[in-house]
């Protein structure tokens, strides 16, 4: 979060910016990840990943007015990968063990959107507002699976479509909203 471009952009002081977010993240509306690294050090200093807990608010900030006028809306990506990645921290907390929550992003641009850690295991999951996907969507989370080999478990790609797909021996492609009850 860079707090000084924040301030420019709604037209407030880095101060009063910062002060704000204290406020979002005291009440549970902002959601930060921090960054996954191999380094210790670069976990410290590298910037988390944050985004707003209610996609509700996020889409009346936004002045996005009905649910049907969200997908054409440039930040419908952004909406989405915020909702899934509440709805995920929402999930594991119903877990015995909590697993660690980061981000994953490389200087070379390829980021991973979620990466689960427990018991120095790791589950990436990438995030796609799509109905469809395809091996393109694979390559920031192959890349990171590739680099943490020894250490990885499945991964997933979260998606907007209705079907599970196996999409790699170690990749899965699972709608966001899939009950397995049903």
């Amino acid at each position: 979060m860079n707090f000084s471009q924040l301030g420019r952009d709604i037209g407030i002081s880095t101060p009063t910016a910062q002060k704000w977010l204290a406020v979002l993240k005291a009440t549970y509306q902002w959601i930060e990840l921090p960054a996954l690294s191999a380094n210790p050090v670069k976990n410290i200093s590298q910037k988390p990943k944050g985004c707003l807990a209610d996609t509700g608010l996020a889409c009346a900030l936004l002045r996005i007015s009905s649910p049907e006028a969200l997908p054409g809306h440039p930040a419908f990506g952004a909406v989405f990968e915020s909702g899934c990645v509440a709805e995920l921290l929402k999930q594991v907390q119903a877990l015995p063990l909590q697993p660690a929550a980061w981000h994953y992003r490389q200087h070379s641009g390829a980021e991973v959107d979620v990466v689960f850690e427990l018991d120095g295991r790791l589950t990436p999951v990438e995030i796609k507002a799509a109905s469809a996907v395809g091996p393109r969507d694979l390559l920031s989370l192959r890349r990171f699976m590739d680099l943490h080999h020894k250490h990885c478990r499945t991964g997933l790609l979260l998606y907007a479509g209705d079907k599970p797909l196996r999409l790699a021996a170690d990749i899965l492609a699972l709608p966001f909203d899939l009950r397995l009850d049903d």
